[in-house]
Formats: structure tokens, C-alpha cells, sequence
């Protein structure tokens, strides 16, 4: 894969970090919902913050995902895993024709919503490139 060059996004929110690659798009809306979009695959990736009350352990993590998935064919079941200090959980979707990966990621009582969709299956490096931005990026919980 070629160098990206990078720029560092946070949000009205303060939420999270992230770096998105220079040829991206980026747009934040008037809710702080942020969209970073690549005009060569035809795909995006969108970003939302929330708080929630206490600490979102992995019973309110399921539930949270349950809720904003179930709209959706899931592909692959939802997986819980390790995330800084907290968690995060990962299923693969379909809806009408296309592909969704649904994530949430948890710090404390800080929750960022991840969906990245395309109206094909991502190969690879280009999905390679989503997971990259997702490596980097840092919740910033209150």
C-alpha cells in the first residue's frame, strides 16, 4: 500500500481522534456525526459519539449494537474484544445491496459508533485503509 498522507480530525464533541487519509472527504454534520468518504471505492465510514450512564460494560455494548443493527442482514456474528480500557464489538452486515461493518467502541462510560459501508464488498487494502484510521484513533471519555 502507498504512503497516506494524514490529517488529524476531533470533533465538535471532543469525543475522539482521529487521522483520515488527505484524499478523503470529510464532513461533520450539525449532530457531530462525521463522515469520512473515498470517491474511488464508492465508500464511507461514519462516526458518532455517545455518553452513557455508568460504565458501558459488554451487557449495554450488545444491547446499544442490537439496537442500531437491527434494521440490518447480518453476514457474520457480533464479535466482543479488548479496546484500550475498554471494549469493542465488530459484525459484518447487508442491506438492500450493500455491505455494512457495523463497530462500537467503549472507554468508561464513552461510546463511538463506527459503521463503514460500501455498495461492494471492500477488498482487502481498501478496507485495509478504514482499519488503519481505526487503529489510530482515541476515545476521549469524560
Amino acid at each position: 500500500m502507498a504512503q497516506l498522507e494524514l490529517i488529524q480530525f476531533i470533533p465538535q464533541t471532543d469525543r475522539y481522534s482521529i487521522f483520515y487519509p488527505k484524499s478523503y472527504e470529510l464532513f461533520e454534520d450539525e449532530d457531530s456525526i462525521v463522515t469520512i468518504s473515498s470517491n474511488e471505492t464508492d465508500s464511507s465510514m461514519t462516526l458518532s459519539g455517545y455518553e452513557v450512564e455508568g460504565e458501558a460494560d459488554e451487557k449495554v455494548l450488545k444491547e446499544f449494537f442490537a439496537d442500531i443493527t437491527s434494521a440490518y442482514d447480518p453476514i457474520s456474528e457480533p464479535e466482543i474484544e479488548n479496546f484500550e480500557e475498554g471494549l469493542k464489538i465488530v459484525a459484518k452486515f447487508k442491506k438492500d445491496d450493500n455491505y455494512w461493518i457495523w463497530k462500537i467502541f467503549s472507554v468508561k462510560s464513552a461510546i463511538v459508533v463506527v459503521s463503514i459501508n460500501s455498495s461492494e464488498e471492500l477488498n482487502p487494502e481498501q478496507l485495509g485503509v478504514y482499519e488503519f484510521m481505526l487503529q489510530n484513533f482515541e476515545i476521549y471519555p469524560d
